[in-house]
């Protein structure tokens, strides 16, 4: 296959390779290097491109495919709002076009089942949900769009979102941690607003008291002639992006990777350092499949309740309140929840509470005791003394001038890092747990006569192999006369 010749304005064929974190494995890219290891060197000597994306964390690589799938509308929508100058490609769109082309022809490679779950929660959630125009160009105008292609970008546009979350909920709460102000910042705050011409003394001591050391980490309000000419953003119109079909999709590959971690394993894993004959088979086998290009439809999934609605697959409204730390007593199945396909019931019996950390099966249960203690009593005694420190109500003590503690925007900070980190890995855990089901959607096919818009590599039969090798030869001969041919020359 790499002998084959290829046109020169045409890219070789490029595989995608979506390899999800194994919960609980110290080893985040376990699953990355099966694939270099078994699956790679096949790809190599046939001329395949390939790309891994790589999840570090649970939930991690649905999170990127979102942003990925999200940019792309965006993009899709601007070129198609008829203005040639926006529609028109530079050189960077266009070599992300032809290997976007590339890979859809090569197709992608889905690393076990846990990849399988979030690639899918991924589409569903990419193309089904709408998208606020305005508040894409507000994150694109902080340089946190949806396709930045900066590494830190994720992050921060995620705690960015994060951050609004955060005010929304603290506006309706009365026990908000940074919003309690004790009477002496009252009082001081209130001096601070009086007019400019208020008598001072040259101390810079108003009224008896002196003046605030601290102030909260918020934006200044605006002017009463800014409020009057400025329309509320609940007086603007709403502009969204409606949910689009799914567009056509690259050939999947579902490659039976499973990684099982603990004491209990550790004789398996003793063996398996001496003996890889069974995942060099495994990955000659499935990388032959990508090679022979061998496709059948994927298969929807057939159960259904007694409304005619699908049942047991994943519910995206469920995954958005764990994440805001709702369902709090949820857990895991004993098993997998079957769909009636084949293909969405991949390696279903391998889904298992055992396939998990015990700190895991629980986890929303967990947390919020975590949550709680941070809340109750580690942050409000660090706030006081923050507070205390900084409005020079009292002075520091021997410790804190030796180790000074956080100040007001540390504790912010810190907060925020902490919610961040909480409601993904709730996010990524409501998707992956055990009997949560794989997302699916009735418009990309389903049992009553619409095919799918997927399709899935099938193994190889006797007759490919028989045009396999029935090609080898013929390359070899081309190969020989060409040979000969430039001997004769010589």
């Amino acid at each position: 296959m790499s002998e084959e010749e290829l046109d020169p304005k045409e890219m070789p064929k490029r595989v995608r390779v979506l390899a999800a974190r194994v919960s609980g494995d110290a080893e985040h890219d376990s699953s990355g290097r099966w694939f270099k290891r078994y699956m790679r060197p096949y790809l190599v000597a046939a001329g395949i491109d390939f790309r891994i994306t790589q999840a570090t964390a649970t939930g991690g690589l649905g999170r990127s495919l979102v942003n990925e799938f999200k940019a792309k509308r965006i993009v899709e929508a601007g070129g198609t709002a008829g203005n040639a100058a926006a529609s028109a490609l530079g050189p960077t769109e266009e070599r992300d076009a032809a290997l976007e082309l590339s890979e859809q022809k090569g197709g992608i490679i889905l690393m076990g089942r846990d990849a399988l779950k979030e690639y899918f929660w991924a589409l569903k959630k990419g193309y089904g949900e709408e998208i606020d125009l305005r508040e894409e160009a507000r994150l694109e105008g902080l340089g946190l769009g949806a396709g930045e292609r900066r590494s830190d970008a994720k992050f921060e546009r995620f705690e960015e979102i994060v951050v609004k979350e955060l005010d929304k909920e603290d506006a309706t709460n009365p026990k908000a941690p940074f919003e309690e102000v004790d009477e002496v910042a009252q009082r001081l705050n209130a001096i601070a607003n009086e007019e400019d011409d208020s008598p001072s003394t040259s101390s810079g001591v108003v009224g008896g008291l002196k003046p605030l050391g601290y102030a909260p980490y918020r934006i200044p309000p605006p002017s009463a002639s800014a409020i009057k000419s400025a329309p509320s953003e609940s007086d603007l119109q709403p502009l969204t992006l409606a949910p689009r079909q799914l567009p056509p999709q690259p050939p999947l590959l579902l490659v039976p990777f499973y990684r099982r971690f603990g004491v209990v394993t550790w004789p398996s894993s003793i063996l398996g350092f001496f003996n890889h004959r069974a995942d060099v088979k495994l990955g000659a086998e499935y990388a032959m499949m990508i090679l022979n290009q061998n496709l059948r439809p994927f298969a929807p999934p057939t159960s259904r309740n007694s409304l005619g609605e699908l049942e047991n697959t994943l519910d995206l409204n469920l995954v958005e309140e764990v994440r805001l730390g709702g369902h709090r007593e949820l857990g895991m199945a004993e098993e997998g929840t079957p769909t009636g396909s084949p293909d969405l019931d991949f390696m279903i019996e391998k889904e298992e509470p055992g396939m998990f950390r015990k700190s895991d099966r629980k986890l929303p249960h967990d947390q919020e005791y975590h949550r709680r203690h941070y809340y109750t009593e580690e942050l409000p005694p660090a706030l006081k003394q923050a507070r205390e420190l900084a409005s020079g109500e009292r002075p520091a003590t021997k410790a804190e001038t030796a180790n000074p503690p956080k100040i007001e925007s540390e504790l912010r900070k810190q907060r925020l890092e902490k919610e961040v980190r909480w409601r993904h890995e709730l996010q990524g855990w409501a998707v992956r747990r055990s009997g949560s089901g794989v997302a699916w959607d009735e418009s990309w096919g389903n049992s009553l006569g619409n095919e799918s818009v997927f399709k899935v590599f099938e193994g190889l039969k006797d007759e490919d192999w028989k045009r396999m090798e029935e090609g080898k030869q013929r390359v070899e001969v081309e190969k020989a006369a060409r040979v000969a041919a430039w001997e004769a020359l010589a």
